[in-house]
């Protein structure tokens, strides 16, 4: 209770006291009285009602205060007893109603949500909130906010390193990308290379084994001054040109 009563509004409630008689539950309220102020627990304070209040919200206001703690009976069954729905409890003894006298929940209900709603609030607001949020302030303002901050630095850099990590691989991977495809292009090249090369040499074999016959006639040039035919015969046997003569025309 010391540490949540600079946070909120504290206030004191007994539960099950359907399990105490009214002296043991007079006395046991008493014995927590004692302890509040004995350890200084700082409780909701009751304001003190306005000379213009009737007579009515007073003497409400009293017996509120009068009932600190609360002796609370709980349920959550709706019974019907002599011809009215309450909300009770069952024993075999009898029923209690836990909206009359036998217990504080009806005093309890009309004081939170009721006589000290507003007031309950405005204390939360301009009180503990800004009690809290001025601690806060000075606590960073004075360092003692340092590890929260070192905290923040903390997972600020990791975030930086996760990320370069990332564009590392990425980059890595690229690389990667472009390797494939040059060594790829490359391959193409020696392709076309070796098959121009082999081309080239083919010829150059085929020339290297022909032999130029002559012309059976003087004349063979007579028909066109400016074409000179020409008959090879290769020497030797190639396996798709043994059974051909090569005939090749220049101008």
């Amino acid at each position: 209770m010391k540490c949540l009563q600079t946070r909120v509004n504290i206030v004191p409630v007994i539960g099950k006291a359907d399990a105490l008689t009214k002296s043991e539950l007079e006395i046991l309220k008493n014995n927590i009285l004692n302890d509040i102020d004995k350890y200084d627990i700082k409780v909701y304070e009751f304001p003190a009602c306005d000379s213009d209040d009737d007579e009515e919200f007073k003497r409400l206001d009293e017996q509120i205060k009068t009932s600190i703690p609360f002796g609370i009976i709980g349920s959550n069954t709706v019974m019907e007893v002599g011809g009215r729905r309450i909300r009770g409890r069952a024993y075999p003894w009898g029923i209690i109603d836990i909206e009359s006298d036998s217990c504080d929940f009806s005093k309890l209900r009309t004081f939170l949500c009721s006589s000290h709603m507003q007031d309950l609030k405005d204390l939360t607001h301009d009180i503990h909130y800004e009690n809290y949020r001025t601690g806060l302030i000075k606590s960073i303002n004075s360092g003692n906010g340092s590890k929260e901050k070192q905290s923040r630095h903390d997972d600020t850099e990791k975030l930086l390193k996760q990320k370069e990590d990332e564009l590392r691989r990425l980059q890595e991977l690229i690389s990667k990308m472009q390797q494939n495809m040059t060594s790829s292009d490359e391959l193409d090249q020696r392709k076309q290379k070796s098959l121009r090369t082999f081309g080239k040499s083919t010829f150059d074999i085929a020339n290297s084994n022909c032999t130029i016959i002559k012309p059976k006639t003087n004349d063979f040039c007579s028909s066109n001054k400016n074409t000179l035919n020409y008959n090879f015969k290769p020497q030797t046997n190639f396996k798709n040109l043994s059974s051909y003569q090569t005939s090749s025309t220049a101008i």
